[in-house]
């Protein structure tokens, strides 16, 4: 019988708040270091801009620390090392990502400025063309290289026309007609209190971080509810899709879509991942391609779980001459453990590896903040981390074959190779 480790106590203690005007706030209070580290996440991702304006949400986030108020870009940074303090915004392809860090002794002079970036980006003409130029150099770069044509290549076979399918840095063509006055708009319409969660975690109590919550949101437009998702992507069109780069290396991916966090079969999906494709010596796929075959380096496979339908996609770099051959073995493997049981003493392994391990998922301020993000925008429940050992422990070897028969696919493969000579030939 599997077993999950016994614990009385939670995993971490995490604090439901609510500041004056309504704004929930997670906090997990942590005074080992004089640090703070706060969250916001915004559900305005690259899935929700205008097709023609792609690139959109990542150049709007790359301009908050670009100035704000009374500050320019150099004089706004050089204000938050003074304190020690950090202030940045990523955009993803569902979230914008707000990352707040400071000593405890100088938090609220850093949720001053953070504020101001938060509430009043300057958003400057020569800033903006400044940023835009390194996105465009960027773009560039990432054309010539064969991981980043394949990762951008699949993703558009997979999702198509659908948000998911967008790269977040935008196109060449797209990125180069944004203007300040876009950013400007998009900022007003998405940075706003119900669009967004916020996580905390550090030397900070309740009382203390509470207003100064309240600070960085207060002055936000209130907005009328969070983004949702509502269009489902469409099945993808199986097949071999194939780019020319001369390369003596093919890059491969073969995937189809998947299933959202929400599917009841989500934790035996984890479980099954991490027998069949998760990146260990001793996993299938790692086992028949890389140690029988020789012939990748490494291999590996995951769910991207997104609302509605996310994919499962597997990655592999392969001699040119080599590629038929790697993907031959993956799709063998995938059709196998669809048609036999895992062997319990795999199955063992894998829950002994996850269970042992998970405590390394919390073993930082930062893995706890970015698990906080996501139990609040997924709507996991606080309970989801003391939940989770449990529900990956009661996994059985049926469970794992009733699931590959529902979520693993050979036959609806969407294949892509970037490659050349003979990696180029393969067909099925």
């Amino acid at each position: 019988m599997n077993s999950a480790p016994k614990n009385d106590d939670k995993m971490i203690d995490i604090q439901e708040l609510k500041t004056a005007t309504g704004t929930n706030v997670w906090l997990v209070e942590n005074h080992d270091l004089p640090l703070v580290r706060i969250e916001i996440a915004f559900r305005s991702g690259s899935a929700f801009e205008p097709a023609e304006k792609s690139g959109l949400a990542s150049l709007t986030a790359s301009m908050l620390d670009e100035g704000a108020g009374e500050y320019g870009a150099k004089a706004f940074q050089e204000a938050l090392e003074n304190i020690g303090g950090r202030f940045g915004a990523r955009a993803g392809t569902l979230n914008t990502t707000v990352k707040i860090s400071s000593l405890s002794e100088n938090l609220a002079q850093t949720v001053e400025l953070a504020a101001l970036a938060l509430q009043n980006p300057s958003f400057n003409e020569d800033d903006v063309e400044r940023i835009r130029e390194s996105v465009l150099s960027g773009i560039k770069q990432s054309a010539e290289d064969p991981g980043s044509v394949a990762a951008k290549m699949h993703k558009k076979k997979l999702y198509g026309d659908h948000g998911y399918g967008r790269p977040v840095s935008g196109e060449q063509e797209t990125v180069e007609q944004l203007t300040a006055a876009d950013l400007r708009n998009w900022h007003q319409s998405q940075y706003t209190k119900a669009n967004a969660v916020v996580s905390v975690v550090g030397a900070v109590s309740a009382e203390q971080i509470l207003p100064l919550i309240e600070q960085l949101m207060s002055a936000l437009p209130e907005g009328e509810e969070r983004n949702a998702i509502s269009q489902n992507p469409a099945d993808p069109q199986p097949g071999v899709y194939t780019k020319q780069m001369p390369v003596p290396q093919a890059t491969v991916k073969l995937g189809h879509l998947g299933i959202s966090r929400e599917d009841p079969d989500y934790y035996k999906a984890l479980v099954l991942t991490e027998i069949f494709s998760g990146g260990r010596f001793s996993t299938r796929l790692m086992d028949e391609v890389r140690e029988k075959r020789g012939l990748v380096y490494g291999i590996g496979g995951r769910f991207t779980h997104l609302p509605h339908r996310g994919d499962y996609s597997i990655s592999l770099a392969t001699n040119n001459n080599d590629a038929a051959q790697a993907i031959d073995v993956v799709i063998t493997e995938m059709q196998r453990i669809r048609d036999e049981l895992v062997d319990a003493e795999h199955l063992q392994a894998s829950l002994d590896y996850l269970l042992g391990s998970f405590p390394l998922r919390l073993d930082s301020h930062s893995k706890i903040l970015g698990h906080l993000t996501v139990m609040q925008l997924e709507g996991l429940g606080v309970d989801y981390l003391d939940e989770w050992p449990q529900k990956v422990a009661a996994v059985t070897v049926e469970d794992l074959q009733q699931t590959a028969q529902r979520l693993y696919h050979p036959d609806q493969l969407v294949i892509t190779i970037v490659g050349d000579g003979a990696a180029l030939e393969y067909s099925r």
